[in-house]
């Protein structure tokens, strides 16, 4: 019966099925990736630090996803593996991520917002909607979002959106912790958007990180650090 089966990795692809007992090897993949990740969260003693490998395809996901501490979501390969928002969350968070996530291998699009009033410097922050952003749990003083020991990394993904935020580190939604998110190989196409955000002490170490057609690229606000 467990066939195929190893502990703590769940598996996600377009033929699957979002119901409990699957999710456990290739053969019964779930259907999405926001079912596998409440999947783990619901028994996340038992089921967590833990991988979720999500098959070539393209999803379209309610958002926004909520990634489990030590959760890393991994797709086939950057070309073939595509997350996208479902009718009417095109302007939430994509990826809200805890400490030691990970997010790999994916193409992230179709996030869509709209520019905000100038600020100080002329910048434009949009709304809402970021691809990748730091969990805000039930509020500043939720201990279980905040990261802790390990940074999310995110690695050899690309985003492809309008008017929104590629990866955003908003320290003000943690009261504590490092407040953090790593990137490596990491390609913001975001039209009129922000490519990195980091605001009130949140901060961010980009390797090979580039930005294209946004309004700004990389911005540090109210103490926010970009190291790049």
């Amino acid at each position: 019966e467990a066939l195929g089966q190893v502990a703590k990795v769940f598996y996600v692809a377009t033929s699957g099925h979002d119901v409990s007992g699957a999710g456990l090897a290739p053969t019964s993949p779930f259907r999405t990736i926001k079912y596998a990740t409440q999947y783990i969260l619901a028994d996340q003693a038992n089921r967590a630090p833990a991988t979720i490998f999500v098959s070539t395809g393209i999803y379209e996901e309610v958002l926004p996803i909520k990634v489990p501490a030590g959760v890393a979501v991994v797709g086939d390969e950057l070309r073939s593996t595509t997350v996208r928002p479902k009718e009417g969350s095109e302007s939430q968070d994509m990826f809200q991520v805890r400490n030691g996530c990970g997010i790999r291998n994916m193409t992230l699009e179709g996030l869509t917002g709209t520019l905000g009033t100038p600020d100080t410097y002329g910048a434009q922050v949009p709304a809402s909607g970021a691809f990748v952003a730091l969990d805000p749990g039930s509020g500043p003083g939720d201990s279980s979002v905040w990261i802790t020991s390990k940074s999310t990394y995110v690695q050899n993904v690309t985003t492809i959106g309008t008017a929104c935020v590629g990866l955003k580190i908003d320290g003000a939604l943690h009261n504590s912790g490092n407040k953090s998110i790593v990137a490596n190989d990491f390609t913001q196409v975001i039209s009129d958007g922000i490519g990195v955000w980091a605001n009130k002490d949140g901060r961010a170490e980009l390797v090979s990180v580039f930005t294209y057609y946004c309004h700004i690229g990389y911005y540090c606000t109210a103490g926010g650090k970009l190291r790049a």
